[in-house]
């Protein structure tokens, strides 16, 4: 789990917002794939954003057109939205039981009193991925003049300014209180991932 300072978790940084990667391992082209264990809706939706950005560059030749010295917030912003429209299509395709699942799942807690700041579990992971965008293109607003001991201070300040503490606090009034069951994360990787691997 990466470190986080208190002036970061002060923003109120959720603990599934604290560690997730997906990747293609050089060398070997392996998958990796990680999570947390958190709430489980959150941490679904940030597994299905994941899974997107595996082989993501060579099967969108636009990504890598895009030079990440002059252009890297476009190029930020490219990745991340590729990701987020390439993880939901894959895990309704190779996943659909589990998609459907989730979504019943999701509109029976609503029906209950829960999750009253998403019209389905497709908005919140939407609503998830602007947060993620909101994100990168904060810090990266941030001129690399500035000296190394501000940076942190001028990145929080960034944050607020685009309100995502705000969106951190509305994520976790929705939470459940039932944490994602990691053998049935895992089950979803392994199909998804075995699907991948036969893209072209």
């Amino acid at each position: 789990m990466k470190n986080f300072s208190e002036k970061k978790l002060a923003l109120g940084w959720p603990l599934e917002f604290r560690v997730g990667y997906g990747y293609v391992e050089d060398g070997t082209n392996e998958f990796k794939v990680g999570f947390v264990k958190g709430d489980k809706f959150i941490t679904m939706a940030i597994l299905i954003y994941e899974l997107g950005h595996l082989n993501q560059a060579n099967l969108n030749p636009r990504i890598k057109e895009i030079d990440q010295n002059k252009e890297h917030g476009r190029y930020i912003e490219t990745l991340e939205r590729d990701a987020e429209k390439r993880g939901w299509s894959r895990a309704v395709e190779y996943c659909p039981e589990i998609i459907n699942g989730l979504e019943e799942e999701f509109q029976r807690l609503k029906a209950q009193g829960s999750l009253n700041s998403y019209s389905s579990f497709e908005d919140l992971y939407h609503k998830l991925n602007d947060c993620f965008v909101a994100i990168d293109n904060a810090i990266n607003s941030i001129p690399e003049e500035i000296v190394e001991s501000e940076t942190e201070d001028a990145e929080c300040e960034a944050l607020k300014k685009v309100r995502v503490p705000e969106f951190f606090a509305e994520m976790e009034k929705n939470k459940i209180g039932e944490r994602v069951d990691v053998e049935f994360a895992k089950n979803f990787i392994m199909k998804v991932a075995k699907r991948i691997a036969q893209e072209n």
